[in-house]
């Protein structure tokens, strides 16, 4: 006969309290427009995946292997302890340094290699994939707008640098 654990329903029941909170805080982002289109949520959201991803690997996933690392180092030299070239670690930091230079020559050396022209900065539509880009090349180019000739003069007047006739002003 099964014998059933005395806690066997309050872990199924956190098991399946932990899946609803999952569901439902893991599709807030794609449910709430505000999620979807700021910068700034989806930049935070982002980095704590990131460091939920570290710390698995840190936290579990490492000691986990430095261990086995040590028990096979022990049956195959007999020795239990002294010095030994640490694999596991090696290893993670190959692994990560290998990401992090993928990561930043194919998805940040773009801008390096091409002309700004031949993506559409002289038109109105800025093509970036970052909405908080596309918000500051539009606010930067709305204020580089050339004045015209008279608003040139006019604001060449109230400065005291040309006279209301259009003559420049003498600096004595």
């Amino acid at each position: 006969m099964v014998t059933v654990d005395s806690n066997f329903w309050l872990k199924i029941g956190f098991i399946v309290f932990v899946f609803v909170e999952t569901m439902v805080f893991g599709f807030i982002p794609t449910w709430s427009a505000n999620c979807r289109e700021n910068p700034k949520i989806f930049g935070i959201a982002n980095a704590f995946a990131g460091g939920v991803f570290i710390a698995i690997a840190f936290v579990h996933i490492l000691p986990e292997q430095e261990a086995a690392w040590i028990e096979l180092r022990a049956e195959a030299t007999g020795q239990v302890d002294g010095e030994y070239f640490p694999l596991p670690e090696f290893l993670t930091f190959l692994g990560y340094t290998f990401i992090l230079i993928i990561d930043k020559v194919m998805f940040d050396t773009h801008s390096l290699f091409e002309d700004d022209h031949e993506h559409g900065l002289d038109n109105d539509e800025v093509q970036y994939r970052d909405p908080a880009d596309r918000a500051l090349i539009k606010s930067v180019r709305d204020s580089m707008v050339e004045d015209t000739p008279q608003q040139r003069a006019q604001s060449m007047v109230s400065m005291g640098e040309m006279s209301e006739g259009g003559t420049p002003m003498s600096s004595k």
